[in-house]
């Protein structure tokens, strides 16, 4: 025993050898766990980074995926709107043709019916020149009568142009009605309208030049205006009432009126 101030402490024995391993156990036991939980948080911890690692490559893998997608859907639509476009192209196109043959039908249609109408003219001037020349009994005598010539529809026509006097002399209505539609016409290609048929101007310059012989003296589109006035029928753009005084006078305007029932 060692002796420390009078005090005696018995020498400190050394732990025995079961002790000992106890104690090793238990700190490599402490060891052990410590590595195991060590070792296994680093797993984790490589686990989840290499699930971290697989889900970014999943999440880019199905974002090219998708761009892809996006890329053959973009594709797509501008190779519909392309065909789009050329059948719209092609469809205004064909429009445009038949446009144009439409056009050009019309224009043929239209050229062919001014050369039937200027056929039906020809042809109708043709049969009035006809008609006068088999119904006009009209002669000019020439050395003292012996020798007669049938004077021409031209020169009956051109004579009427200074006087009417010939509108006797026509012996059938046949003339007289072609000789009142052809200064109907002469007048409409001037601007002046007269609705009237030209057989009933035909009557009435008859009626009046037996009254009145003196009027035949003026030219015939005279006779014929005078006629179509006195009937509210010459549509020049005048007043009608305000023509019918001038021609007739006052007191003939109002008879006129009245026979008109206006």
């Amino acid at each position: 025993m060692a002796n420390f101030g009078g005090y005696f402490f018995p020498p400190k024995a050394d732990p025995p050898l079961a002790d000992m391993k106890i104690m090793y156990l238990s700190i490599f036991q402490q060891f052990f766990v410590i590595s195991l939980f060590l070792l296994c948080s680093s797993d984790v911890l490589a686990g989840g980074a290499i699930a971290n690692r697989q889900q970014m490559m999943q999440q880019r893998q199905q974002q090219a995926i998708e761009q892809q997608k996006q890329q053959i859907i973009q594709k797509q639509k501008r190779a519909y709107q392309q065909q789009a476009a050329q059948q719209q192209r092609a469809a205004q196109q064909k429009q445009r043709q038949r446009q144009q043959q439409q056009q050009v039908a019309q224009q043929r249609a239209l050229q062919q019916q001014r050369a039937i109408a200027q056929q039906q003219t020809r042809a109708l001037q043709q049969q009035k020149g006809l008609q006068l020349r088999q119904s006009f009994n009209v002669r000019e005598t020439v050395d003292k009568g012996e020798a007669k010539e049938i004077v021409t529809i031209e020169k009956i026509w051109k004579s009427m142009e200074t006087s009417s006097k010939v509108w006797g002399l026509m012996m059938d209505t046949t003339p007289k009605v072609a000789t009142v539609d052809r200064y109907i016409e002469w007048y409409q290609q001037r601007g002046t309208i007269i609705e009237n048929p030209p057989i009933h101007y035909v009557g009435m310059i008859d009626a009046m030049s037996q009254d009145n012989p003196q009027m035949l003296r003026s030219p015939f589109e005279d006779v014929l205006r005078l006629v179509a006035i006195i009937e509210y029928d010459f549509g020049n753009g005048r007043d009608k009432d305000l023509m019918a005084v001038e021609v007739l006078g006052e007191e003939v305007y109002r008879k006129n009126k009245q026979r008109l029932g206006r």
